[in-house]
């Protein structure tokens, strides 16, 4: 009789850790819909509606860098550069070597005047080219990292 309460009970621990993946499964995909919608809002130029949506996305799963950058692209649109900048740092401390993000980290830092910041951020971008996942405007990060010199 213990060898089956054993097993009954091995199995109905097993099913709540099945449930907990599919879980952890839906709220990924939510949170993917969210961080689709965010990018559709910030082409919209909607960004503070995008601003929103990419903290929800966030509050679902604050490891998913992607979900900080969109928040860091809105806020730097919507000249909240501390949050923009705090998002966008959230982001560089997720990735290894993303000269994307360090070209956002750069027009942050550029636009909320701190040009020594940008030009360390544009650098990064500039020297992270060849092994980033996602390629930026090389040309435009080159004037924009000479703009900072300015």
């Amino acid at each position: 009789m213990r060898p089956l309460i054993a097993l009954v009970f091995l199995l109905f621990i097993n099913t709540l850790l099945i449930a907990q993946d599919v879980i952890d499964i839906a709220m990924y995909n939510q949170q993917l819909s969210f961080i689709d919608k965010g990018w559709d809002l910030i082409h919209q130029k909607a960004y503070h509606e995008a601003s929103q949506i990419f903290e929800q996305a966030i509050e679902l799963n604050d490891g998913n860098a992607d979900a900080f950058v969109g928040a860091a692209t809105a806020y730097m649109h919507l000249e909240k550069y501390d949050l923009a900048t705090q998002r966008v740092d959230v982001a560089l401390g997720m990735t290894r070597n993303q000269s994307d993000i360090y070209f956002l980290a750069g027009n942050i830092a550029f636009n909320s005047g701190n040009h020594d910041k940008a030009l360390v951020a544009y650098t990064v971008a500039i020297n992270n080219y060849e092994s980033s996942e996602v390629k930026i405007d090389l040309p435009k990060c080159y004037f924009n990292r000479g703009n900072s010199y300015l």
